[in-house]
């Protein structure tokens, strides 16, 4: 089976300082709102563990109405405020989004060797921006393995995760600022890469010997 490595690609400066703007205005636009849903929140709850220990029966005022329902009722109440925050909050983050103009997530490379070189796929989410192949013969020319960077269609692109640490400014890398949701699930490191195309290459070479032995040693009509 041949092994296909997913690579996420670095934000360039351009990108990253676009996506850092929207990240640092995204959080002063929704963390008042979420702040406000987790008051409620506790609130209900707090309320909800008073009535069921008797205690707001004592009280009058906000909370007078726990008092004539069920501990039941109140349970799915709460529930049901988290469901409608929900449904409140989201719609809000997608209409900012719209607003504000969400960045492009990070581009990915997709690479597949074969045996006449290494294909490449330029990935933006589904949508392809560019494929080819790098012939063998040339590949170590397109790649830059203590960069950790390779050459498609001209550009250098530096393979690595978009993490916090890399898009934000030191003082503002808070951890529920947004960053992109990218999925590693192959190696990444293009030296690692490297080697293991070394074994591949090996591996054809092999098979080629074997073929070759099996046709010249193939009994004679």
């Amino acid at each position: 089976m041949i092994e296909t490595y997913d690579l996420p690609i670095r934000f360039s400066e351009e990108e990253r300082c676009r996506y850092a703007q929207w990240g640092i205005k995204r959080e002063k636009f929704a963390t008042p709102l979420m702040v406000l849903v987790l008051v409620l929140d506790l609130v209900l709850v707090l309320g909800t563990l008073l009535y069921l220990i008797g205690f707001l029966k004592q009280m009058p005022g906000l909370f007078l109405f726990l008092t004539r329902q069920t501990p039941f009722f109140t349970l799915v109440g709460n529930a049901l405020f988290v469901v409608v925050s929900f449904f409140v909050y989201k719609p809000l983050e997608l209409l900012f989004d719209l607003l504000h103009g969400r960045p492009d997530d990070p581009r990915t490379l997709r690479l597949v060797p074969r045996p006449k070189g290494m294909n490449y796929q330029l990935l933006l989410k589904k949508k392809e921006l560019a494929r080819g192949s790098i012939p063998w013969d040339e590949w170590d020319r397109f790649v830059k393995a203590k960069e950790n960077q390779i050459l498609i269609d001209g550009e250098w692109l530096t393979i690595g995760a978009n993490t916090r640490e890399n898009i934000y400014p030191k003082n503002q890398q808070r951890p529920w600022l947004e960053v992109p949701g990218e999925k590693i699930v192959t190696p990444i490191e293009l030296g690692r890469i490297r080697r293991n195309m070394d074994g591949y290459l090996a591996s054809l070479e092999e098979k080629e010997k074997e073929k070759a032995w099996a046709e010249k040693n193939a009994p004679q009509p």
